[in-house]
């Protein structure tokens, strides 16, 4: 049996305790990036998997491929205490990880639909359990999933909006407490 399915929140009250798990987080987008840097500073080991080497050098020199200077303090610090790594080698780090988060943006298709083909291939790749955390209750995601998170922001005009993007951080940051509890 697997560290994972030892979890047990004894094991992650203390940030030492929480030094002994390494999370993968697939996708250094905004969502994703913020996600690692919430999970890194509660303590856990982050490896950062992006398909672009680009975004990849960037973060391991300690920098960030936003603007955001607060993102570049989280990354620089914990790239020098060698908690939050960078790859483009999803195998590799899914292997080396207890748990695996994917942070994947999606973009539209010609017929302005959601088109979730990169999720499902990296998904497909690690043969991983499907968390959707989404505000469309029947959206194709929400189907293909093995379970839903629901944000429930309200209707959405657009498939890109900001208070669907907020819903999915906090939703992140609870998870990540959940896992720091």
């Amino acid at each position: 049996m697997s560290k994972v399915m030892k979890l047990a929140g004894k094991i992650l009250e203390s940030r030492e305790n929480r030094r002994e798990f390494t999370i993968c987080i697939v996708g250094c987008g905004r969502t994703g990036l913020v996600t690692a840097c919430l999970f890194v500073e509660a303590g856990f080991n982050v490896i950062a998997v992006d398909s672009s080497s680009h975004i990849v050098h960037i973060l391991k020199t300690g920098k960030s491929p936003f603007t955001e200077s607060d993102l570049r303090k989280f990354i620089s610090k914990h790239v020098k205490n060698n908690r939050f790594k960078a790859t483009t080698n999803l195998r590799k780090a899914v292997s080396e990880s207890d748990v695996i988060v994917f942070g994947i943006q999606t973009s539209l298709d010609k017929k302005r639909k959601p088109d979730y083909s990169r999720l499902e291939k990296a998904c497909k790749e690690v043969g991983s359990h499907v968390l959707a955390i989404t505000n469309v209750k029947g959206s194709t995601i929400s189907r293909e999933a093995d379970s839903v998170m629901y944000i429930k922001a309200g209707p959405e005009i657009g498939v890109a909006t900001t208070k669907a993007f907020i819903g999915q951080l906090i939703s992140l940051y609870i998870l990540s407490l959940c896992f720091a509890l």
